[in-house]
């Protein structure tokens, strides 16, 4: 079985001058997760990361991107839908994905507007949920880590 996990972007990133891979250029909350888990080998092989961008729209993490301030809202939301969802089938499809994990919030969700309908039924679809980023942050990381047990995602 392998898995993608969709997570957002965030508004804190380092500042840069030329464009850098996109895994470096975020440094929220979720972000610190994933990266402490890359660095300590503890990141589960079988999962394909993808960032939902504001910017960019759906991208892999070693894409080299610029600085940017956009916000995700329900305007751009609906822009970038339809390449996003493309995007996201053709990552299903090009590594035998099974099962699709979203972490992002409502607004980015609605980028992702009818993906199981995209995904068609051999695919599985689930969401981070949570109370706010602490819950959710812990969900995230017994997910990617190795060493952790999953729990919590619906």
């Amino acid at each position: 079985m392998s898995v993608l996990l969709v997570q957002s972007c965030s508004a804190s990133k380092q500042q840069c001058y030329t464009p850098i891979p996109a895994i470096d250029l975020y440094t929220g909350y979720f972000y610190r997760i994933i990266n402490k888990s890359k660095r300590e080998d503890a990141f589960r092989d079988d999962i394909n990361l993808r960032i939902l961008s504001a910017e960019y729209g759906l991208i892999h993490p070693d894409t080299e991107i610029a600085c940017y301030d956009r916000r995700m809202t329900a305007e751009r939301a609906a822009a970038l839908r339809e390449s996003i969802l493309d995007d996201l089938v053709d990552t299903v499809r090009e590594h035998g994905i099974t099962h699709v994990v979203v972490n992002a919030g409502a607004t980015y969700r609605k980028a992702l507007n009818g993906v199981e309908t995209r995904l068609g039924d051999d695919v599985s679809v689930s969401f981070i949920t949570g109370s706010g980023n602490g819950e959710m942050g812990g969900k995230l990381k017994s997910f990617i880590r190795a060493d952790e047990q999953s729990e919590g995602i619906a």
